[in-house]
């Protein structure tokens, strides 16, 4: 997978902030969020804003920006943190990746 700014491969990071991306989410989202339950892998942010790139559910694996809120605690929206599904990399690197580094400079 390769990513261009503002999204940047969880790779690059301490292991300990995947992990606390998961965490976060898990604490935020309730029983109705999409999210919820789901296994989880963190796999790219975006520098620029809170959004992260999992990956999720089998057997079929699917992408989810989700734009953690911080918190702390769930929220009782179902809708938050806001979530939204792409049905591969490819698919997420089309048509939210290249469209984010259009409007991106640092």
């Amino acid at each position: 997978m390769e990513f261009v700014e503002p999204w940047v491969s969880i790779k690059k990071f301490d292991v300990r902030i995947a992990d606390s991306m998961v965490a976060e989410l898990k604490r935020e989202a309730c029983e109705k969020h999409l999210l919820y339950n789901q296994p989880l892998t963190v796999v790219a942010r975006r520098m620029d804003c809170d959004d992260v790139l999992f990956k999720f559910g089998a057997p079929s694996e699917k992408f989810a920006v989700v734009h953690l809120t911080y918190r702390r605690e769930v929220e009782v929206n179902p809708t938050f943190p806001r979530t939204r599904v792409y049905s591969t990399f490819e698919d997420f690197a089309e048509n939210k990746m290249k469209i984010d580094a259009l409007g991106y400079s640092n």
